[in-house]
């Protein structure tokens, strides 16, 4: 039994800052401000005599989410941490995804929650490759400010995405 509840709490990281993002998505949407949504990852169910026994991902999911902002594609992953982003934490095919993305002048990056720290940066994908290229191995919040922007809170909106959304195009 406690093999389970570990593998559901490993399975469900990072489900508090999607489930935020989705609020503040939906509220986007219904406003007319964007339309970005969740990509489900495709899975495929194993069933014996009629039973389901177990479920796999059937391939490896592109992002998190996909969609568009007032008319700029936007494509982005979402990660917590308590201290700092590791590379090791971040798939390649995702970094080459984002990487394409923003080459189609698209903006692509992944949001980052420190949750010790009560943070939450929007983190480019190219300064993700620059440091990545550099030899860095990780990044601390400091360094993801430095490099992203910091998605502020405001009242009524936990995550102004839009806000972050703008810095990032400059």
């Amino acid at each position: 039994m406690v093999l389970r509840v570990a593998l559901a709490a490993h399975a469900n990281r990072g489900r508090a800052l999607e489930d935020l993002v989705d609020l503040v998505l939906a509220g986007y949407e219904e406003r007319g401000i964007a339309l970005v949504r969740r990509v489900p990852d495709p899975w495929r169910v194993v069933r014996r005599n009629g039973r389901v026994v177990g479920a796999f991902p059937a391939r490896k999911g592109l992002v998190d989410y996909l969609g568009v902002w007032r008319g700029v594609p936007v494509a982005f992953d979402c990660k917590e941490t308590g201290g700092v982003l590791s590379f090791s934490k971040l798939p390649a095919h995702q970094l080459e995804f984002l990487e394409r993305w923003a080459c189609q002048g698209g903006l692509a990056a992944l949001l980052v929650r420190f949750w010790r720290r009560g943070a939450v940066v929007w983190v480019p994908v190219g300064a993700l490759l620059e440091a990545s290229g550099s030899g860095k191995r990780r990044l601390t919040l400091p360094e993801c400010l430095e490099r992203g922007v910091a998605v502020p809170a405001r009242p009524g909106v936990p995550l102004d995405l839009e806000a972050a959304w703008r810095k990032a195009l400059g």
